[in-house]
Parts: structure tokens; C-alpha cells; sequence
């Protein structure tokens, strides 16, 4: 189990994951799952973390692609 290990918030490999699955404990759900980085989009079409950042929360994009 991963909450038995000695994993931290300073371990590279929950800030790399591209889809959350590792996540930060006592942190892990600061972002909201929806609100993330690729539920907007899919990995493939991400960009620079800068471009990232400043991608439309997920209720806004949504409402734009119902038009």
C-alpha cells in the first residue's frame, strides 16, 4: 500500500504523473478531479505547463462546446 511507504509531497513522481493517479497526501484533492489539466483535453494535445495554467475551468469549457 502506498500509504505505508515513505512517499512525500517533495517526490517527483506526483508532479509528473500525467493523469493524477499519484497524488500528494493530505494535498491530493487541492484540484478538484474535473478540474484538472486533462479532463479539459486529452494528453496528446497538451502544451507547456504556462499554457496549462491558463486553460478555462471545466463548467465554462463545456458550456462553450454546447453553445
Amino acid at each position: 500500500r502506498l500509504a505505508d511507504t515513505d512517499f512525500a509531497a517533495t517526490d517527483r513522481a506526483a508532479e509528473v504523473c500525467p493523469v493524477g493517479v499519484i497524488l500528494k497526501k493530505r494535498v491530493g484533492f487541492a484540484v478538484p478531479i474535473g478540474a484538472r489539466t486533462y479532463d479539459l483535453k486529452p494528453i496528446s494535445a497538451a502544451g507547456s505547463e504556462r499554457e496549462c495554467a491558463s486553460a478555462p475551468d471545466t463548467a465554462a469549457a463545456h458550456e462553450k462546446e454546447a453553445g
